[in-house]
């Protein structure tokens, strides 16, 4: 029922406007260490109190059941619901705290839904590069992209529009 990563990919439905299927392969032991790996070493942690600094300590520990978990998540298309809890703490943005304005939320993750999006991601990023389904003009989001030049002559061009305007003081 739920075989290893060489096993048939499993299908997902798509947009009507595109073409191509998407297929979600199964992860292995190999891809998560990766991902476990490429994990920023914080000691902040989310609603499960884990933080990344020890899942790299707890790697090898952790792989079959990870890869397991996340495997049943991708096969059933089920994300657990004790996963998509966050931790919301208040972090000052102004210098006073008696006012509740100067404060914005941040919201820290489950470092395995952290760990599970990152699987997903690879995946949909294979498929839309795979099917060049984004445009060349698409750069948000994009690894190795940044603001296109057009981008960049575009709000050149809105600011030099402005036109200063200085008169002798003694006209005044």
């Amino acid at each position: 029922m739920f075989g290893s990563s060489g096993d048939p990919p499993h299908r997902c439905t798509t947009s009507p406007y595109v073409t191509a299927n998407m297929f979600v392969h199964l992860t292995d032991e190999h891809e998560v260490r990766t991902i476990i790996l490429d994990l920023p070493s914080k000691k902040s942690t989310g609603p499960d109190g884990v933080s990344a600094i020890l899942l790299k300590h707890m790697n090898g520990d952790l792989l079959n059941p990870l890869v397991h978990l996340f495997n049943l998540s991708m096969s059933h298309g089920v994300f657990l619901r004790c996963l998509k809890m966050a931790s919301v703490i208040p972090i000052l943005k102004k210098r006073d705290g008696e006012c509740l304005n100067n404060y914005r939320p941040i919201s820290l993750l489950s470092i395995f839904s952290k760990l599970f999006e990152k699987l997903v991601h690879r995946r949909i990023m294979k498929h839309v590069t795979t099917n060049q389904i984004l445009t060349d003009s698409q750069h948000g989001f994009r690894l190795g992209l940044s603001l296109p030049p057009t981008t960049l002559w575009r709000d050149y061009t809105k600011k030099s529009k402005k036109v200063a305007l200085q008169l002798p003081s003694s006209s005044m």
